[in-house]
C-alpha cells in the first residue's frame, strides 16, 4: 500500500517539476519573508540569477505585508487556515503561455488565451503553493517591466493570501486585480 501512496504523491508534484525540466531555469535560492510578527514564509525562487531572486523576495515581502492590511480594510479575515511555503518560477512569456509546459493549468476554463502569471496550490506539493510569473525584460525580450512585474507579483501574492486565509467566498480575481493596481506604486 505504501508504494501506491508514494507514487500518487509523486504524480501530484510532477506537473510543476516538468516546468523546470522544460524551461531555462538555471538558478534556485531559498529565503524567508516576514509579513507580520510571528509569521515567516519560506520562499523558493526558481529563475535566472541572484539579483532577480533578491528583487523578487523584496516585492513578496512588501506585497505580503500590504496584502494582510488590504484584506482587513476590505473586512476580510486574516486568520490563517493553512501554512503554505511559496515556490516562485520565473518563466519566459512564451513558456508560461505554452500549453505543453503549463498543461497543469486549466486553460479551457479561462476567458483569456495569454497570461503573465499563474497561482496554484492544488497541484503543488503538500504545504506549498506555486507562483509562475513572466520573467523581467532583463531575461526575456517579451518580459515584464519592473513596474508591471510588481503589479503582477502583488496580484498573485493576493491569491496566496486568499488561499492561506481561506477567503475564497467572493470574487477573488477582482480583489487580486484591485490589489495589484493599488500596491504597484507603493512597493
Amino acid at each position: 500500500m505504501i508504494p501506491l501512496f508514494l507514487s500518487v504523491a509523486l504524480c501530484l508534484a510532477s506537473p510543476h517539476q516538468s516546468v523546470i525540466s522544460n524551461t531555462s531555469i538555471t538558478y534556485v535560492k531559498e529565503s524567508y519573508i516576514y509579513p507580520a510578527d510571528s509569521i515567516s514564509i519560506l520562499v523558493k525562487y526558481h529563475g535566472y540569477d541572484e539579483e532577480e531572486a533578491l528583487q523578487t523576495f523584496r516585492i513578496l515581502q512588501r506585497a505580503s505585508t500590504a496584502a494582510r492590511v488590504y484584506l482587513v480594510s476590505e473586512k476580510m479575515s486574516v486568520s490563517e487556515c493553512k501554512q503554505l511555503a511559496i515556490d516562485i518560477y520565473d518563466l519566459k512569456y512564451e513558456d508560461i503561455n505554452n500549453r505543453g509546459i503549463t498543461a497543469f493549468f486549466n486553460w479551457d476554463d479561462k476567458s483569456f488565451d495569454r497570461v503573465f502569471a499563474l497561482y496554484d496550490s492544488i497541484l503543488s506539493p503538500p504545504g506549498r503553493s506555486s507562483i509562475f510569473i513572466t520573467a523581467s525584460e532583463k531575461f526575456d525580450r517579451n518580459g515584464l517591466s519592473e513596474e508591471k512585474r510588481k503589479e503582477v507579483l502583488s496580484h498573485e501574492i493576493m491569491h496566496y493570501w486568499q488561499d492561506r486565509t481561506c477567503n475564497t467566498s467572493h470574487d477573488i480575481e477582482s480583489q487580486a486585480v484591485r490589489f495589484g493596481r493599488y500596491i504597484r506604486d507603493k512597493i
